[in-house]
C-alpha cells in the first residue's frame, strides 16, 4: 500500500502509464546496433593504431635512412667541390706545364746566346776580310775567339779557376740573354711578333766582347 495517496490516487497513476515495449524493443534493438558499430570501429581503432605505430617504426626507419643519405650527400657534395677545385687547379698547372714545355721547345730552337757571339765575329771578321788589308788593324779571330769564350762554358771552369770576375759577367749576359729569349718566345705563343729581334742580340753580343773582363780574358 502506498503510503499517503487513497486507492483512487493509485488508479489514477495506474491510468497515466503506456504501455512501452515496443519502445523498449526499439530502443533496445537500437542500441545492439550500436553496439555491433562500437564493435566494428573498436576493431578498425585496433587496425588504425597499429598501421600508425607499423608507420611510425616505418618512418623512424626512413628518418634513420634520411640521416644516413643526407651524411653521405654532404660527404659527397664536400668532395665533389674538392675534386671540381683540384680538376681546375691541375688544369691550370697542365695550362702552365704544356706552355712551359712550348717555350722550352721553341728556344730549344733559336740560336744560343754563344751562337750570336760568334755569328756577330764571322760576319766583323767577313767584313774586314772584304776591305783592304792593314798590318796594323787589329784582326778578328773568331775561331780564337770563340774558343776562348767556350773554356767559360766548361762544367769544371769555376772549380779549376775559382767564380772570377770574368765568369760572372759572362754568366750575367748569359742569363739575360735567356731572360729576354725567353720573353719573346712566350710573347710568339701569344701571338705577338717582334721586331729587330737579331739586331737586339748582336747588340748584347757586342756589349759582352767590350767589356774589359771579358777583354781581358781573350787576351
Amino acid at each position: 500500500m502506498v503510503r499517503g495517496k487513497t486507492p483512487q490516487k493509485i488508479l489514477e497513476v495506474i491510468c497515466m502509464l503506456n504501455d512501452r515495449t515496443t519502445e523498449i524493443s526499439h530502443l533496445e534493438t537500437k542500441l545492439g546496433e550500436l553496439q555491433k558499430d562500437m564493435a566494428l570501429l573498436h576493431s578498425s581503432q585496433d587496425e588504425v593504431n597499429k598501421n600508425i605505430k607499423q608507420m611510425e617504426h616505418k618512418l623512424k626507419d626512413l628518418n634513420s635512412d634520411r640521416r644516413i643519405i643526407d651524411h653521405k650527400l654532404h660527404t659527397s657534395t664536400r668532395a665533389s667541390q674538392a675534386g671540381v677545385y683540384q680538376l681546375q687547379k691541375l688544369r691550370i698547372e697542365q695550362r702552365q706545364f704544356e706552355k712551359k714545355q712550348e717555350i722550352k721547345r721553341l728556344k730549344s730552337e733559336q740560336p744560343t746566346f754563344l751562337q750570336c757571339v760568334e755569328q756577330l765575329l764571322l760576319d766583323k771578321q767577313s767584313e774586314q776580310d772584304k776591305r783592304l788589308n792593314f798590318p796594323v788593324e787589329q784582326k778578328t779571330d773568331a775561331k780564337k775567339i770563340m774558343n776562348q769564350l767556350r773554356k767559360l762554358e766548361e762544367q769544371d771552369f769555376v772549380q779549376r779557376n775559382g767564380y772570377t770576375e770574368t765568369f760572372h759577367v759572362y754568366n750575367n749576359f748569359k742569363m739575360a740573354y735567356d731572360e729576354r729569349l725567353g720573353e719573346i718566345v712566350e710573347a710568339s705563343i701569344a701571338g705577338i711578333e717582334r721586331d729587330g729581334i737579331s739586331a737586339m742580340f748582336a747588340q748584347m753580343a757586342t756589349d759582352l766582347l767590350k767589356n774589359r773582363h771579358i777583354q781581358t780574358h781573350l787576351r
